[in-house]
């Protein structure tokens, strides 16, 4: 187009030369041709024409030029934003910390992230090609639904659920746990997936963090009650399959009590994961031992086939734990009572297996600590005993059931009523009248003696107003109180609101205490007997001589008495060693300034001897 326009001027040029030569030359007259002015007008007329067409297409040209060059910057810019944003979604893909991959509908991988790279070792290059299924241990089926492309096998995928885990494979051959996650999408028009997976090595590991808390018991590492009840269910079902038994052992620490209040409880603590090692030493990898209270352990022996094997480990056990370890540079004095109980000759039922073993260890306490007891139906009457004695005793409390009788105590020289031990009995509303013999040492068992002392001083108190009032010459009542009793930090106080209640006077009221009670806690012991003292309450220590206490407490404590226990007295005509054992404290009550009352004189010649030994009073048996 452009040398058309070019030869279009040329010949318009020399036209319009030969013109301007023809009329501009003086010189010449004769034309050797004439010019057709009519064609030489038409042909000026195509060529402005053409001319003009020819600037129209060269305008047009132009537009479309640069039409051209805005569309191609356009596209230029376009470009450059695709492959801005193609490399900064590369970039996000790259440092996101799961590995991401696309698949085709056969699992065969396409792209990979670096984080894939990192995670399984492989370069990209090596990965893509691979069927991803190759990478990891999937769910059953999942790797041959990825190795068939069909649409059918497309939506089996998906059933597997969004999400799932399993194992992974990484380039050395170590597998490690993943979480899986699979969604579909459409490129191009195809059918394709997106797999992202992530390490969950660290929550796999916290899981069994929290697991271990929930299941063992934080100080010991043994496992917790919950544990146990798990396995020991376990057990007895396989004992079930197998035709065996299970063999359950309660351990319970003997005066932790006492060392958690002597040493502090950092050594407790050491003694129980101490206790904890032992049983774990003692016992095999298939058994169980848990901690499943503050000083109590159990153990599971499963697959046990006769019961010989628990004897001997049981033994073991009681040995080794007698023996006192150095915790923390403390000697520690402790043991164990052990009780069992077996499946499925003691019960069928674990949750009965477990009161039974609690029985058996019951009766090794009772049995004397340190040793082990197998449960036995005797056993299990027994205990069936206590409980209707407990509930029945519960019930005398709130019925007034318990009902005091006196047991006179005289002066020695004359005879004379100078005062009367109460003495607690029980009119059971089936059984008649018990002696404290029958129900005390079960009260101190089950926490019951507090109330029972409580009420017994309130029946003694009531009693000694009564005879005040009536004008009887002035008679003190002697009240037993339980070393238990004695030692409550509100006993003072128990006696105080007693006398203020009943309006009794306090020099009426004495209170016998045992020399048991007096050997613990000096300090607060005396404390006690003063303030009690000070209001004008006599202490007198009874069944003396049958303890084991030194005689210095005599000189330390504000008592006015000493009682001579019966197994004395009864025996003056017949041993020596007892009279003179008799002789002996009534002398030392005597230089100490303290009166001695003889209990269980029932003969006169009995009297006359405690008289010649200058005995001041004696006291004589009730026949109830």
């Amino acid at each position: 187009m452009v040398e058309s326009i070019a030869r279009a001027g040329k010949e318009l040029g020399a036209a319009s030369g030969a013109l301007k030569a023809m009329t501009s030359s003086d010189d010449v007259t004769v034309l050797e041709f004439r010019l057709d002015s009519d064609a030489l007008q038409r042909r000026v007329l195509e060529l402005e024409d053409f001319v003009e067409r020819v600037e129209a297409n060269a305008a047009d040209t132009i537009a479309m030029t640069e039409e051209l060059a805005v569309a191609k910057d356009r596209a230029e810019a376009a470009s450059q934003r695709a492959e801005d944003s193609e490399a900064r979604t590369r970039a996000v893909l790259d440092a996101v910390v799961e590995a991401i991959f696309t698949l085709d509908t056969a699992g065969t991988i396409e792209s990979a992230n670096a984080s894939a790279e990192r995670l399984f070792g492989y370069g990209t290059d090596a990965m893509i090609g691979k069927i991803v299924s190759s990478l990891m241990v999937a769910p059953d089926g999942l790797a041959a639904v990825w190795r068939d492309g069909s649409i059918e096998a497309r939506d089996q995928i998906l059933t597997f659920g969004s999400t799932l885990e399993c194992l992974a494979t990484g380039q050395d051959g170590g597998r490690f746990p993943v979480e899986l996650t699979l969604s579909e999408m459409t490129i191009s028009g195809e059918p394709k997936f997106t797999c992202v997976v992530r390490d969950i090595t660290e929550r796999k590991r916290a899981d069994e963090v929290i697991r271990k808390l929930t299941l063992h018991d934080p100080l010991t590492g043994l496992s917790n009650r919950n544990e146990f009840h798990r396995r020991l269910d376990a057990a007895v079902k396989r004992a079930d399959r197998q035709g065996t038994e299970v063999a359950l052992l309660l351990v319970d620490l003997d005066r932790f009590k006492e060392i958690n209040d002597s040493f502090g409880h950092p050594v407790g603590d050491e003694l129980l994961k101490f206790v904890g090692k032992v049983l774990k030493e003692a016992t095999r990898e298939t058994d169980t031992v848990a901690r499943i209270g503050g000083d109590e352990f159990g153990i599971v022996f499963s697959n046990v086939r006769n019961t010989e094997l628990i004897s001997g480990t049981a033994e073991r056990l009681i040995s080794k734990l007698s023996q006192p370890p150095i915790l923390d540079g403390c000697l520690v004095r402790s043991g164990a009572s052990i009780g069992v109980a077996v499946y499925p000759s003691d019960s069928t039922d674990v949750d009965e297996l477990i009161r039974l073993s609690d029985k058996a260890l019951y009766e090794a306490k009772k049995r004397g600590r340190g040793v082990y007891q197998f449960y036995d139906e005797v056993m299990d009457a027994r205990a069936r005993a206590e409980n209707i004695l407990d509930n029945d005793l519960r019930l005398a409390l709130v019925r007034d059931e318990l009902e005091l009788h006196y047991q006179p105590q005289l002066d020695i020289s004359d005879g004379t009523v100078i005062g009367v031990e109460a003495l607690v009995r029980w009119r059971h509303p089936t059984r008649g009248i018990l002696l404290p013999g029958e129900f005390i040492e079960h009260a101190e068992r089950r926490g019951l003696i507090d109330e029972i002392g409580k009420q017994v001083l309130l029946i003694a108190c009531k009693q000694a107003k009564v005879w005040h009032d009536e004008a009887i010459r002035p008679l003190r009542i002697a009240v037993n109180v339980s070393p238990n009793q004695f030692k409550s930090k509100d006993f003072v106080r128990t006696v105080r609101d007693t006398l203020k209640q009943t309006g009794t006077d306090p020099n009426w009221l004495e209170l016998e205490i045992t020399e048991t009670a007096m050997m613990d806690e000096t300090d607060e012991i005396t404390e006690r007997i003063t303030q009690l003292t000070q209001m004008g309450v006599s202490v007198a220590i009874d069944d003396f001589g049958i303890g084991y206490s030194s005689l210095s407490y005599l000189k330390r404590f504000p008592i006015q008495k000493l009682k001579i226990d019966r197994s004395f007295v009864s025996k003056l005509f017949t041993s020596p060693e007892d009279a003179a054992i008799t002789e002996a404290i009534v002398n030392l009550g005597r230089n100490l300034n303290l009166s001695a009352v003889a209990e269980g004189v029932e003969t006169k010649e009995q009297a006359d001897i405690l008289r010649r030994m200058n005995c001041s009073s004696v006291q004589r048996p009730t026949r109830n």
